[in-house]
């Protein structure tokens, strides 16, 4: 789609761009090129793999958190958003972060991180950006 495509802004954490993801909340992800102050194509490009790769990313992400959930906390997975995704200038194909909002734990929530889109870890929010 190119950089035009997108509205970018920057906040504290980076070059960010909020984007409605399909999944069952359809749910609006900030999408975050972490300590960057420009758009790039590699900011692009990671966003659009994403994206293309969404249904399976999400299938594999909710049945990881879901099984943290029990773990972590002894309860199913409730109530959550989907909030940040993070990329990093250094990123990968498929490597990213994730940063889940989830009703039990709303002050930190649950950090999940991908590597080649599949879940490599799942834990408190640094995770996600780790």
């Amino acid at each position: 789609m190119g950089i035009n495509y997108y509205s970018f802004y920057t906040d504290d954490e980076g070059m960010s761009v909020n984007i409605t993801l399909k999944d069952p909340k359809s749910s609006e992800v900030q999408f975050i090129y972490l300590e960057e102050e420009v758009e790039s194509e590699h900011f692009i490009e990671s966003i659009e793999e994403i994206i293309d790769m969404w249904d399976r990313v999400f299938t594999s992400l909710i049945q990881e958190v879901e099984n943290y959930s029990l773990r972590f906390y002894s309860k199913k997975l409730g109530g959550y958003e989907i909030e940040k995704i993070y990329i990093t200038l250094d990123a990968h194909k498929g490597d990213f972060g994730v940063l889940i909002r989830y009703e039990i734990d709303v002050d930190h929530g649950i950090g999940v991180r991908f590597h080649d889109f599949k879940v490599q870890k799942v834990g408190g929010a640094d995770v996600s950006f780790m």
